[in-house]
């Protein structure tokens, strides 16, 4: 016959068993629980990546198609004006404009790219050139040399490029904000048509302004 003591042993010892098998459940499920949330979190994730995706292949293929009608306008005035250059330059962060580029540009066979060196300047370098592109509607200079709109620095750039006249006409937002200027220009070998240029210009820069993308390099 079994003692007292050896009946409460092996009670002590089956709650132990017991114990033992439910501590082992529980670590099979939470290990499960969490392998679960794991896979997921992971096929979330997946998922937010290829809609990530999806939302900037769309993004990139609107931005084409708008970079392809301005530069198809660009041409277009390029080739009824029959000028040297026809280009966008916009001023650059948005939130807080600092420095200008040019952004589009269609030029004649044999016309170097002014996109090269009209790159991130500082506005501050330019302060005369900067006002004249943010507050004159629209402009011609027949003399770049000779001309009180634009700084130093500027008119050695367009010299640089054997530019020696302009038409520039600001580009603004649907809010009015100056968003950038388009510029036609010439070399010594040629000259703009006064009588015809200023019509064909504005069209060009109304049709464009309004879809012109934000540059933030």
């Amino acid at each position: 016959m079994e003692t007292k003591d050896e009946i409460f042993g092996r009670s002590e010892t089956n709650w132990e068993q017991i114990i033992s098998i439910v501590l082992s459940s529980l670590v099979t499920i939470i290990g499960g629980w969490f392998v679960y949330n794991q896979s997921t979190h992971d096929k979330l994730t997946d998922l937010r990546i290829e809609q990530m995706k999806s939302e900037q292949i769309y993004q990139m293929n609107v931005d084409n198609e708008i970079s392809a009608k301005i530069n198809g306008a660009l041409w277009t005035l390029l080739s009824e004006l029959g000028c040297a250059r026809v280009y966008i330059v916009q001023p650059h962060p948005t939130h807080d404009p600092k420095f200008i580029s040019a952004t589009f540009e269609v030029r004649r066979p044999g016309v170097s790219q002014i996109k090269n060196t009209f790159k991130n300047i500082n506005m501050s370098d330019i302060p005369v050139t900067a006002q004249t592109f943010a507050k004159t509607d629209y402009l011609y200079i027949q003399n770049v040399e000779e001309s009180e709109f634009l700084d130093a620095f500027t008119k050695a750039m367009f010299s640089m490029n054997g530019v020696d006249e302009l038409v520039i006409i600001k580009l603004v937002d649907s809010r009015g904000v100056w968003t950038g200027n388009l510029i036609c220009d010439h070399d010594s070998d040629r000259n703009f048509d006064m009588n015809t240029i200023g019509d064909i210009i504005v069209k060009t820069a109304r049709s464009v302004q309004y879809m012109l993308p934000t540059y933030n390099p």
